[in-house]
């Protein structure tokens, strides 16, 4: 009975070839994208997982106690008395990290066969805490020697290829006569530890990171006994650090590694988090997967419950010679099960030949292996099989309670209920694909808004030239002023420090330092040209002047915001404390007062902020007419002066707009699955609308010869379908508008949700879905009435 079954089910599915395809060809895209979506979330919710124990290890984080900031570094020196003061942690570790060139230099090898890579700047804890795999050499006293150097294993490989690397000496930064003391494993793509070799925190390369309590620098974990109470091991790390005079100005907070990823969004100098999402983008894009999802499932049970409805005399016959209900019944479930189980085996064909291009499109490394988790293969055929049974399981009650002798007449009408129920799908669909064209939207205005709002200095036409190195930073005086020998070349200036990013910060005392602790206040080190090149209006008082040695000892400028901070009434002859990360009282002489200006987070509120002059920064900014002719130019002068170095440049404006690249990405994402969405509501309703036109052929032939014009046909057919999207876009707007209303208030400074978004999402539906609808009612109202009516 069951191979029957079958035999029918494919005879059905050859016999409607286009009806068979949409209905499939939909589903399977709507699989498809769920299955890209769950592999990008099980990637961001499994960070870090591969670490033995995760659920030990915590990050130590600093809460400022003068702002509401939580910086992801800490201080040094409190490490060492963790493990001794505190007896339930097993091990505590701080770390640096940095870029270095690496070469092998146990034999005589170019430059250019250095390889560039991340390093890690530690100590022997560290093994106690990761607990990284030492695939070879040192095992039980890592980094016991100051010159030892672990390398991952891809590392290695790129270094000495094929060779033993055990005890070969290599040549890199801040590691003098640096060997290959042992062989890591390679850390996963999910993992915020990016690293190719991991080296000792030697306290010549920095001696504040090991005495300083006030400068938060370094990043720290802790790993902690099995069954232990996290908030009982903070309390105690909070008495040490008090011991030690750190919490006048931070508090040490733990924050478990899980989180890290998913839930460091406002943390500053989070430098080891590169990779760090946000827990709010998980949940959309989870919603997006099961609205998708939802899409394609009701799309598939409206197509085949209509289609159903045409098989009256199968279905009659079928009762004549003697089958039962419940055999009717399996069978329309037999069939529309077997519909989605070709679907799912489509999507996930689809995605095996698309995977590497996907990767590329969601920013991120994923790995499909339909049997890597005990959950994803019988997931997806569960999902298979509830959307068979619910697209079988109407028609199948429905057309099986049917009297033979009415369902021989003729085909099977449609009732007030089928009608209804499949009105209420097509409202379903277009109110998520809406939806989610009006999130992306209001997300594109946001980041519009961010990026063209007046940041109080000129951003535009700005080449950026970047140089870290000492040996160019000492020369970058003649090429500055080579630069502007350059004709189109209007002004240059220097800075230690880019839009956008985290600035570092500094405790400031107004007027004299007669208070426990200052205030905690950005600042940024430029040169004399800096706010004549960008811009920046001096509301009052003077600019620095080139080569006062007065200026660039003891001056500063302050934004309107650290003013109104300081309470004074002027700036003339007002000094305030500067309090730097080693702890050192400087005097500083305010020279002026700048326009705020919104030169940090671009989301967050402009903060006080403080501007030094420090005359030999590394990064040159140029403003000039014509941005690439002129670059070629400073190219050709770059390699003039430095004719062994690799030229770097970018614009101002790229630098500025990269703090929106997760943003944007993110919109790029949402607006590739609402297009989805939509072109799946459409094969919906392209078959929908062959449905009820088929329906309805008899009554358009009627019309036309009592008549009825083209246009008058085609504008019956399509009213409906055109109050089914109207009533969608009544649905979508008030449930879109609170989502993205609460999205907003992650950031600072918010665009408003202008009404004509919620029009163009609303025509874009309508636009799509009447053209679809169009399609068919124009050939439905040429068709000869003749051939409408010949079986009368």
């Amino acid at each position: 009975m069951i191979k029957n079954y079958f035999k029918i089910a494919y005879r059905n599915l050859m016999r409607n070839k286009g009806f068979s395809f949409i209905n499939i060809f939909g589903f399977a895209l709507g699989i498809f994208v769920c299955i890209i979506i769950t592999l990008y979330v099980y990637d961001d919710i499994t960070f870090d997982r591969h670490i033995e124990e995760p659920e030990n290890v915590y990050r130590v984080v600093s809460n400022d106690n003068s702002k509401d900031w939580i910086s992801a570094v800490t201080v040094g020196p409190l490490y060492p008395l963790l493990t001794d003061e505190i007896p339930e942690i097993e091990a505590a570790t701080r770390i640096g990290g940095y870029g270095t060139r690496i070469k092998r230099a146990d034999i005589e090898v170019p430059d250019s066969m250095s390889i560039f890579r991340r390093a890690m700047l530690t100590d022997s804890e560290f093994f106690g805490v990761f607990k990284p795999h030492i695939l070879s050499g040192e095992k039980e006293n890592p980094l016991s020697e100051p010159n030892a150097v672990y390398l991952t294993q891809e590392t290695a490989e790129a270094i000495f290829g094929e060779e033993d690397p055990l005890g070969k000496a290599l040549d890199m930064t801040y590691v003098e006569n640096g060997y290959v003391a042992g062989i890591v494993e390679n850390n996963p793509f999910n993992s915020h530890m990016q690293y190719g070799a991991i080296i000792t925190l030697d306290v010549s390369i920095n001696p504040m990171w090991f005495d300083s309590w006030e400068n938060l620098t370094l990043t720290g974990f802790i790993r902690v006994k099995d069954d232990i109470i996290p908030e009982e091991v903070e309390n105690k790390i909070i008495s040490v650090a008090r011991a030690n005079n750190m919490t006048m100005m931070f508090t040490p907070v733990l924050q478990p590694l899980l989180d890290m990823h998913l839930k460091s969004s406002e943390l500053r100098y989070d430098a080891f988090n590169r990779f760090k999402s946000d827990s709010s983008v998980v949940y959309s894009l989870i919603a997006i997967a099961i609205l998708v999802l939802l899409v394609a499932s009701v799309n598939f049970i409206n197509l085949s419950s209509a289609r159903a409805s045409k098989r009256g005399k199968e279905v009659g016959i079928r009762k004549v010679v003697g089958a039962n209900r419940g055999q009717l019944s399996l069978q329309f479930l037999t069939e529309s099960i077997m519909l989605t189980f070709i679907a799912m085996v489509i999507a996930i064909s689809a995605l095996e030949i698309s995977l590497p291009h996907l990767q590329t499109f969601m920013n991120k490394q994923l790995d499909f292996n339909m049997f890597q988790s005990v959950i994803f293969l019988p997931g997806l055929l569960l999902v298979s099989i509830i959307i068979g049974l619910l697209s079988g399981i109407y028609p199948s009650l429905a057309i099986s309670s049917y009297k033979p002798v009415n369902t021989l007449k003729g085909e099977l009408k449609s009732g007030k209920k089928g009608t209804f129920l499949r009105r209420v799908f097509v409202v379903i669909q277009f109110s998520i694909s809406i939806s989610l064209i009006l999130g992306v939207l209001i997300v594109i205005s946001q980041l519009n808004y961010l990026e063209q709002r007046d940041f109080g200095y000129s951003k535009e036409n700005i080449v950026v030239v970047p140089s870290f190195d000492e040996n160019i930073t000492l020369q970058s005086d003649l090429f500055k002023e080579r630069v502007l020998d350059i004709p189109a070349v209007n002004s240059a200036s220097r800075s230690r420090q880019m839009p956008g990013r985290t600035l570092p910060t500094a405790e400031v005392f107004f007027g004299h330092r007669n208070e426990e602790h200052g205030e905690m206040i950005d600042e940024i080190f430029v040169d004399e040209d800096f706010v004549n090149t960008l811009n920046i209006e001096i509301i009052a008082g003077r600019n620095f002047i080139k080569g006062s040695v007065s200026d660039s000892m003891n001056s500063v400028l302050m934004n309107e915001t650290a003013f109104k901070m300081s309470g004074w009434e002027t700036h003339e002859g007002k000094q305030l404390v500067h309090v730097p990360a080693d702890g050192s009282d400087a005097m500083l002489n305010v020279i002026g007062v700048i326009k705020d200006i919104h030169f940090g987070d671009a989301k967050q509120t402009i903060e006080p902020m403080i501007m030094h002059y420090i005359p030999g920064n590394a990064l040159l900014l140029i403003r000039a007419d014509n941005i690439e002719e002129t670059t070629v130019q400073i190219e050709a002068l770059y390699s003039e002066i430095w004719p062994d170095r690799d030229f770097n440049s970018f614009t101002f404006d790229e630098a500025f707009n990269f703090q929106f690249f997760n943003e944007r990405n993110f919109a790029g994402k949402i607006a590739t699955f609402a297009g989805l969405a939509i072109f799946i509501a459409c094969l919906g309703l392209f078959g929908l609308v062959t449905f009820i036109t088929e329906q309805r052929t008899k009554e358009i032939g009627i019309r036309k010869v009592l008549g009825s014009s083209v246009s008058s046909i085609v504008f019956i057919l399509t009213k409906d379908f055109a109050k089914w999207v109207l009533i969608s876009n009544l649905i979508a707007w008030p449930i879109t508008y609170y989502a993205m209303n609460r999205w907003l208030q992650n950031f600072a400074y918010q665009t408003t949700m202008k009404p004509i978004l919620f029009i163009i999402s609303g025509s874009v539906a309508l636009i799509i879905a009447l053209v679809t609808v169009s399609f068919h009612s124009i050939k439905a109202a040429n068709a000869n009435p003749v051939k409408s009516l010949k079986c009368e």
